[in-house]
């Protein structure tokens, strides 16, 4: 599909899609979390408003007025927020997980077939 072929509502939606996707990276990749997270994806939502305006040109009254500032919100947030949150997790689950020397700390036992295995610690173990 051609994106000259596409609709102004169209094209606001997946600018604002990208710009989720942009913003999740970027988080992630400078360590953002908590207010500094929240505020930096404020402030490309914001740029994401100036680039449908002037870089994309499409005016308010293509779109309606007001439906120029939430076409493509949910969009936004919902990219934005679902890839910096599984990112997030993922990166601090791996740090924890080395920080502990997992899975290397587990114990290996032999089978009666010569294959090894590493046998999870019992809580009262560790």
């Amino acid at each position: 599909m051609e994106v000259s072929r596409l609709s102004p509502h169209d094209k606001i939606f997946w600018t604002r899609f990208a710009f989720g996707i942009a913003a999740a990276a970027l988080c992630i990749a400078f360590g953002a979390t908590g207010m500094r997270g929240i505020t930096f994806g404020l402030v490309m939502y914001v740029a994401s408003c100036y680039a449908i305006r002037y870089g994309l040109r499409i005016s308010p009254a293509e779109v309606g007025g007001g439906a120029m500032l939430t076409t493509g919100l949910m969009a936004f947030l919902g990219s934005w927020i679902l890839l910096w949150t599984v990112s997030y997790t993922f990166r601090i689950s791996a740090i924890v997980s080395a920080s502990i020397g997992f899975p290397k700390s587990l114990p290996k036992l032999q089978s009666s077939r010569g294959r090894t295995h590493r046998v999870p610690r019992a809580a009262s173990e560790a």
